[in-house]
């Protein structure tokens, strides 16, 4: 049936029809599959859905039987995103249970790896930030999310129950690592403001570095645009935001940075567009403004009259409102500023997973076909954000209690604010207090504890403290596709030294430098028989990685061929393209090899 896909179908069809996961389960317990491993492989090759739906709950129960899933039970499970069920689209009545099933133990891998290895206290910010992207914890709570959801598809009651138990395990440990690398970050700016302050990687230094440093200035027919979303967090810059602008614009350069604190609105992106921390703010006479009109207009040395006539701030841009006010007159400096989840996280209960989902609706429907209108080709567009935001939960509420005596308030006080991660003009000694002028003041919170006041409501989502995911800001120089390309490049080794009968795996890459996300199939064979196929997707400017493994290499063994088909920039796959790596098989001086044959001639 492997050459004739259509009757392998029907085939999985009727079986699906005939057998359901619970009677599948029975036939497994009494095939040679008894260890974790032997499962785990079955579940990599098998094609037929309700196959590997099964195989991957009995796979869970069999690893959860006596301990928690440990991330060595699940290291192989990190490409099934990349299955053949998902890859090859087959769709059966289990197809989406068996993706579902894929994309837990995938996503539990994920997560499992990114909370092994201990996380060592860095002694600079640019480390930590880097550190938070490359480690994969930034992405944790959102792929915990998508796990928790998955759970629904499993219908062993006591397994279900098992897994939302270490879950939830899980979670608080993520939580701690969390916690511990905020904490660490809280201190590296509470021992040097000064440092913090003018650190190249603040994002006030975004626009210097993308477009002042770099003399750019615009024209009728090269306008500068820059994008701000507003509460864009790092996972959903990556797993959401990033994917889908990609479809129209290609990301041509990225840069993480640490926002201004307080992380909020008024302070993080105005010190953007100001391009200076609050304490240099100033309009024309010298004097202090929070305008971002008058401090964008200064950032871009315009004067005031200039700064009429060349510069656009448009705030919910999102907006059909803000949209068409856009189509009144054309600017020389575009700022483009869209509330992707500010104004209404504070009143959403959903988790990480459903606010995404509303995010990508947005961008779709409405963000993205509206800047591929307005945007062309030769025009110069960052892409940034102002903060991102926490998740909090109420045991971590601080009580702070507002309420002073009528004498002790005096008529040039600041009304005092509490607003979950951020006291405005009241102390707070488990927080960090910041100034900018002689008037007034915020104390700021720290890792994952939030402000609480009497008789205020609980919110799940909030920012304006210190912590990683409310302070890492991406920034982007992006560019709209005109002329999609398609550019694959496959490194792999140029020859293969293996010892005979002793197993050994090479590793190889497929990059992608064009602007268009392409589809491919590679296969990776040995003149004897042994072979992989790889099917996936790769985005643009991303690298694939592939390993190969030589179960029990023989002297027969004289080569490699990489075949390589793709889609390209026209929709069409190519042809596939091949190369040829040379093997050396080092014969084994251990081994004797006893013949047998003509026994039947003995006693003659």
């Amino acid at each position: 049936t492997t050459s004739q896909p259509d009757l392998r179908l029907h085939i999985m069809k009727i079986a699906e029809k005939k057998l359901g996961a619970k009677e599948l389960s029975k036939l497994i317990d009494c095939m040679n599959l008894k260890t974790p491993t032997q499962m785990a492989q079955a579940i990599q090759k098998e094609k037929c859905p309700l196959f590997v739906y099964t195989l991957s709950i009995q796979f869970l129960k069999k690893t959860t039987k006596n301990k928690e899933l440990d991330p060595k039970d699940l290291n192989w499970a990190r490409t099934l995103d990349k299955h053949p069920i998902i890859t090859d689209k087959i769709e059966t009545d289990f197809s989406q249970r068996a993706i579902v099933m894929l994309h837990f133990l995938a996503g539990m891998a994920s997560i499992l790896q990114a909370l092994a290895e201990p996380f060592e206290p860095k002694n600079d910010l640019a480390a930590i930030i880097d550190w938070y992207k490359e480690s994969g914890i930034f992405k944790v709570e959102l792929t915990i999310a998508r796990v928790n959801r998955s759970l629904k598809s499993i219908y062993d009651d006591e397994l279900r129950k098992t897994l939302a138990e270490q879950l939830s395990k899980v979670r608080k440990q993520a939580t701690r690592k969390l916690e511990a690398t905020d904490l660490n970050l809280a201190s590296l700016i509470e021992k040097s403001w000064k440092g913090y302050v003018s650190h190249p990687r603040l994002a006030i230094n975004v626009l210097h570095d993308y477009i002042l440093n770099r003399g750019i200035t615009p024209t009728k027919t090269r306008k500068i645009w820059i994008l701000i979303f507003d509460g864009m967090r790092l996972d959903t810059w990556e797993e959401t935001v990033k994917p889908i602008m990609s479809s129209k614009f290609e990301v041509r350069e990225e840069k993480l940075y640490i926002t201004m604190l307080p992380s909020e609105t008024d302070v993080a992106r105005v010190a953007i567009l100001a391009g200076a921390s609050p304490v240099d703010w100033a309009n024309y006479e010298g004097g202090y403004t929070s305008d971002h009109n008058i401090l964008a207009s200064r950032l871009f040395h315009l004067s005031r009259i200039e700064g009429k006539q060349k510069l656009r701030i448009t705030v919910s841009s999102e907006t059909d409102h803000a949209q068409r006010r856009l189509d009144e007159g054309e600017f020389l400096y575009n700022v483009l500023i869209y509330n992707l989840s500010d104004d209404w996280i504070h009143t959403f209960r959903g988790d990480v997973c459903e606010l995404n989902d509303n995010i990508k609706g947005t961008l779709k429907r409405v963000i993205l076909p509206d800047l591929e209108r307005r945007i062309h080709e030769e025009d110069y567009v960052i892409l940034t954000r102002d903060h991102g935001f926490i998740e909090l939960t109420p045991n971590d509420g601080m009580l702070v209690d507002t309420r002073r005596k009528h004498d002790q308030i005096t008529r040039t006080e600041k009304k005092p604010v509490v607003a979950y991660r951020l006291l405005k003009n009241i102390q707070h000694s488990s927080g960090y207090r910041i100034a900018f002028n002689n008037y007034e003041f915020f104390t700021v919170a720290k890792g994952r504890k939030w402000f609480s006041r009497p008789r205020g409501r609980y919110s799940r989502y909030a920012h304006g403290g210190i912590s990683l995911d409310e302070m890492v800001v991406p920034g982007a120089l992006i560019g709209k596709i005109v002329i999609p390309r398609v550019e694959l490049s496959l490194r792999c080794p140029d020859l293969v030294r293996l010892v005979e009968d002793t197993s050994s795996k090479i590793d190889a890459e497929l990059e992608n430098s064009g602007n268009k996300e392409t589809e491919f199939v590679l296969i990776i064979a040995t003149n004897t028989g042994e072979k992989e196929k790889y099917v996936g997707s790769l985005p643009p400017k991303e690298v694939q990685h592939f390993v190969f493994a030589f179960e029990k290499p023989n002297l027969k063994m004289k080569h490699l061929k990489f075949s390589l088909s793709y889609r390209g920039a026209d929709g069409k796959m190519t042809r596939p393209i091949s190369k040829i790596v040379q093997i050396s098989v080092k014969e084994r001086k251990d081994k004797v090899e006893f013949r047998f044959g003509g026994l039947e001639k003995l006693g003659e």
